[in-house]
């Protein structure tokens, strides 16, 4: 059963890189089997879906909202009236849906989600999540109501030709791939024959040139991270560390003091935090190869410093006993979530008007960009550079995380015309 939030219909924002409207809903689903004292469902987590609206944006005026917030609305009715047929449709067949080829392309992968993988494969509770973002763009599309036993290749071409002009080349790719996946599950079960999505081509996504944050960019950022006091100085040091490591966003919400070795000044990746359909959660590694050591350097051995400091102290007021277990930029045995470190990444972004070599605001995993394009460019060998990253691949530290550099093509050129 799905609750939609009742204080609210939703709510509208610029989609300023498709130069659309989009709307966001929040919902919430009854768990499965539990009823309160009363009788009355056990809500589950409150979550969001989205949805690119037709009406035109802007980022010189707020034309178009009241447009954007009557189609947003319409769509909510359009998720309320379906999620009240399929409760009518439970109360006819007396219970859950009965899985079959009259069942919607949607509902089977949701059903493939939640019941066919997780007994095929062990999956991380993160990465069933990013499944279950992409099925959500599977409900956007009129694919998502076709029945499994009326799916042509038309259907699956056409969905392939939405994806690729509303979404980005590797979520258009991962949600075809989704897609095939659950069909290829269906052909299995035997609800169908065949799979409609044979000989449909997943994108081969361009590869997208990393943002990075050039010098002056850079500099305006060390200022402001210096400056930064009370309680944004938690965000700030979690900034400083990217910078000067990095390191991916949930790595350095799982950095535990344990891991800080100033004696060999090393900072151990040994686990991260994640995030499912439940909320956040402490995992390991992304990979093998993501567990690793990073050297620290002078600049971040002062901002751990600063930062042991500051948790000492804390704990003395507080009357409690320091402990390694505690986290480097959580509070105490609290890690921060890294959505909190986005939105203030996202603030902190907005106050300086940064922007990023490709011409738009760098998110924070920019930060990991930018640090793997000034190693490369300032001569750190592949290997080493990986091996910090914490990359299987040196061919994925270069082709993927490093950008070009400008100052290093001169300098290139320079060698090559003195050697000439």
């Amino acid at each position: 059963m799905r609750e939609y939030q009742k204080s609210s219909d939703g709510s509208v924002h610029k989609k300023l890189s498709k130069g659309r409207w989009e709307a966001t809903i929040r919902y919430r689903d009854s768990i499965p089997g539990e009823v309160s004292e009363d009788g009355k469902p056990v809500w589950g987590p409150w979550r969001q879906k989205s949805k690119l609206l037709e009406t035109r944006c802007n980022d010189r005026s707020d034309r178009g909202r009241k447009r954007a917030v009557e189609e947003m609305r319409a769509w909510r009715k359009e998720l309320e009236d379906d999620e009240t047929d399929r409760l009518r449709r439970e109360e006819l067949t007396g219970g859950a849906a009965v899985i079959g080829p009259a069942t919607t392309i949607s509902a089977y992968v949701g059903h493939y989600l939640k019941e066919r993988l997780p007994r095929q494969k062990k999956i991380e509770p993160s990465t069933l999540y990013g499944y279950e973002r992409r099925a959500g763009y599977i409900g956007e599309h009129p694919i998502g109501k076709v029945p499994l036993c009326k799916l042509r290749f038309d259907d699956v071409e056409s969905f392939r030709n939405w994806l690729l002009d509303e979404k980005s080349g590797y979520s258009a790719r991962d949600t075809l791939r989704l897609l095939k996946a659950a069909l290829n599950d269906a052909v299995s079960a035997g609800y169908i024959d065949r799979s409609p999505a044979t000989g449909v081509k997943c994108p081969s996504p361009q590869r997208v040139i990393p943002n990075v944050i050039d010098e002056d960019g850079r500099e305006s950022l060390r200022e402001d991270l210096d400056a930064a006091e009370g309680s944004g100085k938690a965000c700030a040091d979690a900034t400083w560390i990217a910078l000067e490591t990095g390191m991916r966003e949930g790595e350095i919400c799982g950095l535990q003091w344990r891991d800080v070795d100033m004696e060999n000044m090393e900072l151990r990746v040994r686990r991260s935090i994640g995030r499912s359909g439940d909320g956040y959660y402490l995992k390991g590694t992304k990979t093998g190869s993501s567990r690793r050591e990073i050297p620290i350097s002078g600049k971040l051995e002062w901002v751990l410093y600063g930062r042991l400091v500051e948790v000492r102290d804390a704990a003395d007021e507080a009357g409690v006993e320091f402990s390694g277990h505690w986290y480097v930029v959580g509070t105490f045995d609290e890690y921060m979530k890294p959505h909190t470190l986005a939105q203030n990444w996202r603030r902190r972004v907005e106050r300086l008007g940064l922007i990023g070599t490709e011409g738009r605001p760098p998110k924070f995993h920019d930060l990991r960009h930018t640090f793997a394009t000034v190693a490369a460019a300032s001569g750190t060998d592949p290997k080493s550079l990986s091996a910090i990253l914490g990359h299987a691949s040196v061919l994925m530290s270069l082709d993927v995380y490093a950008a070009p550099d400008r100052r290093a093509r001169k300098v290139a050129m320079e060698r090559i015309s003195r050697a000439l």
